[in-house]
């Protein structure tokens, strides 16, 4: 289980190790992001393979377990999460940048 799929570069290379011999989950909650990630998967996966090995759900990775019915739940090997950021840590070495942080730029990079 690729847990925040997006945009894909990961998922590619799981997809690669794993091969036909098993099936990779790759998750991402956000819509336009998953978007992005089916459109990597059609792009660099062969159809053959992709279409039978390889699942993209769109659930909250918090609540994946009680939403994800029938999803494979409980037999993954391995459970991949390189979580979104949201790409302030710079606020603390810039005091300009810290006057214009709000909680609502927090929101939309997470």
């Amino acid at each position: 289980l690729d847990m925040c799929a997006a945009p894909g570069g990961k998922s590619l290379v799981l997809a690669e190790a794993i091969g036909e011999k098993g099936h990779l989950v790759c998750n991402e909650m956000s819509h336009s992001r998953r978007g992005r990630l089916l459109k990597v998967i059609k792009e660099y996966v062969p159809h053959d393979i992709g279409m039978k090995s390889i699942t993209v759900t769109g659930y909250d990775g918090t609540q994946y377990r009680k939403v994800a019915r029938g999803v494979h739940i409980g037999s993954f090997d391995a459970v991949l999460v390189d979580a979104p950021c949201s790409s302030e840590r710079h606020l603390l070495h810039d005091m300009q940048e810290m006057m214009t942080w709000t909680p609502k730029r927090t929101r939309q990079n997470a």
